[in-house]
């Protein structure tokens, strides 16, 4: 039998690599230009999802790296010097959370998904989420979403007695927090309306006599100990734009007065908000005072209290697991397959996606003036 030689080398072939194994591999997101907006992301984050995928999140714009993803933050311009982020195989990904957020028509097809407050987005970013207190399962926002029929208190949950020490206390009518004083939406002549027709509005903030000296949450719950009634009013009317204020009014104890393009039937639960938008200014106000008047009726807009939690999720900081859009985005990095990728970009213009309603040709914001406040704004409900 031949002895082995010892200078012999035993070749074997090159593995080729595992469609589990490419999976697998860990991706890249960069936010650009997006470091105010993620402070806590200090040039590289890796994301701690709860899932089998890895991705690390980078604030920092190394011209030596190469991404799997490029997030770009709203108004931006598309980038030329980077050479970074011209690779064809990179996703990128328009990110927005502001409603009043334009897309230049020279990027009209460079991006291949969309991460926002809209719920058709590919990835939504909600502002907040209504949780079950049982189930610990999101319900809202959805476009359907399924409520319980029984109000009965879940454990750890409002009784209805603390419901009625909620309430007792309040002195004033209504409470308005505003920074932005001129909007699109004309929000400041809802207000100025609003008063004409009886109801006291004080305004905090900016915009307004009274300072909020602590954090928007601490704010809201020494505000929302006086006032019966807390104005929503959102800077822009727009599909699904509702932003943490809601969630500022419903934890504060007041009943949120909410003026919005949302269809707040996809985010809040029924009965415990009311919309300014089923309304003439004159009829909210009555109903506002109607409601004074009668604490029982009152009370029942905080029936959700005993059922339902709800949540911020608009901070970018926040704690990161698999509901986190970063998480999501994260998965979705790692199941695309990249020919589909290379056929998508210039196919789909996420400029007139932005600039429509779903499934509609008409605007996804409603350019406002004083004069549907007066005299009646129920003409609101066939533009919004």
């Amino acid at each position: 039998m031949a002895s082995r030689n010892e200078t012999d080398v035993e070749i074997s072939s090159p593995r080729t690599r595992t469609e589990t194994e490419l999976e697998n591999e860990p991706k890249t997101m960069l936010l650009y230009n997006m470091e105010s907006d993620f402070p806590k992301f200090e040039r590289e984050y890796n994301l701690t999802c709860t899932s089998k995928y890895t991705c690390s999140t980078n604030v920092y714009s190394n011209p030596q790296l190469q991404f799997d993803a490029v997030l770009y933050p709203t108004n931006t311009t598309k980038p030329r010097n980077d050479h970074h982020l011209h690779n064809q195989k990179q996703i990128n990904v328009f990110y927005s959370m502001d409603a009043t957020a334009t897309i230049p028509e020279n990027l009209d097809k460079f991006f291949n998904l969309t991460i926002t407050y809209r719920l058709d987005s590919d990835i939504p970013w909600p502002f907040f989420a209504f949780i079950d207190r049982a189930t610990h399962q999101q319900v809202a926002p959805a476009i359907e979403p399924v409520w319980r029929k029984t109000r009965r208190p879940m454990p750890g949950s409002f009784e209805e007695k603390e419901i009625t020490d909620l309430v007792k206390h309040k002195e004033y009518d209504a409470v308005f927090v505003a920074s932005t004083c001129n909007t699109q939406s004309r929000r400041e002549d809802f207000v100025r309306h609003l008063r004409k027709h009886g109801v006291q509005v004080d305004t905090h903030g900016q915009c307004g006599q009274f300072q909020c000296p602590h954090t928007d949450e601490d704010c809201a719950e020494t505000i929302g100990q006086k006032y019966y009634f807390y104005l929503v009013l959102e800077k822009a009317l727009c599909v699904d734009y509702l932003t943490e204020k809601v969630v500022l009014a419903m934890e504060s104890g007041a009943v949120p007065v909410i003026l919005s393009g949302a269809n707040l039937t996809r985010f809040l639960p029924p009965g415990s908000y009311i919309d300014a938008l089923q309304f003439s200014v004159k009829s909210l106000a009555d109903e506002m005072a109607r409601l004074i008047a009668d604490p029982s009726s009152y009370e029942r807009f905080f029936w959700w209290r005993t059922q339902y939690r709800v949540e911020r999720r608009d901070r970018p900081h926040r704690e990161i697991d698999e509901s986190h859009p970063f998480c999501k985005l994260c998965s979705v990095l790692h199941k695309l397959d990249k020919h589909y990728v290379y056929t998508s970009r210039g196919s789909r213009s996420v400029r007139k996606w932005w600039n429509k309603m779903p499934n509609s040709d008409r605007s996804a914001c409603v350019h406002n003036d004083e004069s549907v406040y007066k005299p009646t704004m129920t003409k609101w409900r066939t533009l919004v």
